[in-house]
């Protein structure tokens, strides 16, 4: 039995800590506080200091990354349905928060159903931005980080989006559009004319 320093209790030796290193050790090789106790300390203190918590991992990583990848490959096969939802959830967020910054409608029909919208590489090379970035969710995150820029991508709906990469680059709703504002103009343009020749 051993008395915790912290919450004064006394307890198995079994809950708690055994140091790993002989330089900071006591006489019985155990930490002088408890499990629970010493997971509350960590645990608050990775909240109070996230940029340290992250830092002391990235070290830790360094040191050993087989330990930790192998720790990563087994929880993964043991969890596989729980990382797996956690993955589409994650996606899914990440997908909603892109649509919502970059206008959250069609920026050609002003469609709005977000099942219905898709992100849009506006210089196009959309598959070569999937490959550097890891897939889709990559694409997400780094639009996020970079502030939505508006100048490189776009939300369109899926059907404008179909019809602009078969149709050369452009919807068919902006072709029509301006096939329509030239048959105005040039209606317009042969009634000035039959006005100025008969008046002439």
């Amino acid at each position: 039995m051993k008395q915790c320093t912290r919450c004064n209790e006394t307890k198995d030796e079994r809950e708690f800590y055994q140091f790993k290193s002989k330089k900071h050790s006591t006489r019985d090789g155990l930490y002088p506080h408890c499990r629970s106790c010493h997971l509350g300390y960590t645990s608050n203190w990775a909240r109070l200091h996230p940029d340290k918590k992250r830092e002391h991992m990235r070290n830790a990583y360094l040191r050993n990354p087989d330990k930790f990848r192998a720790r990563s490959l087994n929880f993964h096969h043991a969890h596989r349905d729980i990382v797996i939802n956690k993955g589409k959830r994650f996606a899914h967020l990440r997908w909603e928060k892109c649509i919502d910054g970059l206008g959250g409608e069609c920026s050609c029909c002003g469609e709005t159903y977000k099942t219905m919208l898709e992100i849009d590489h506006i210089n196009g090379f959309g598959n070569a931005h999937r490959r550097k970035m890891g897939g889709s969710v990559g694409v997400y995150c780094d639009i996020i980080a970079r502030n939505f820029p508006r100048d490189e991508f776009q939300v369109l709906c899926a059907s404008c989006n179909q019809s602009r990469r078969r149709n050369v680059g452009e919807c068919e709703h902006k072709t029509e559009k301006r096939i329509d504002k030239f048959d105005r103009f040039k209606h317009r343009f042969d009634q000035h004319l039959a006005e100025t020749i008969g008046v002439a």
